[in-house]
């Protein structure tokens, strides 16, 4: 079967659980909390990747 196109997993997977985690909160702040990150610049340093980006788009 063949993986739909941006449905493959970050080769980071705390990127890819902050990911899941943005997509259900909507809120990097409550995101990069959930995933570990210790502060708000951090989760939205990792936002703005152009992988994460691309895989977090609503």
């Amino acid at each position: 079967m063949e993986q739909i196109k941006g449905a493959e997993p970050l080769k980071n997977l705390r990127h890819e659980e902050f990911c899941h985690e943005y997509l259900k909160t909507l809120s990097a702040q409550e995101a990069g909390k959930a995933t570990g990150y210790k502060n708000r610049q951090n989760a939205w340093d990792v936002l703005q990747r152009d992988d994460v980006d691309r895989k977090s788009v609503v």
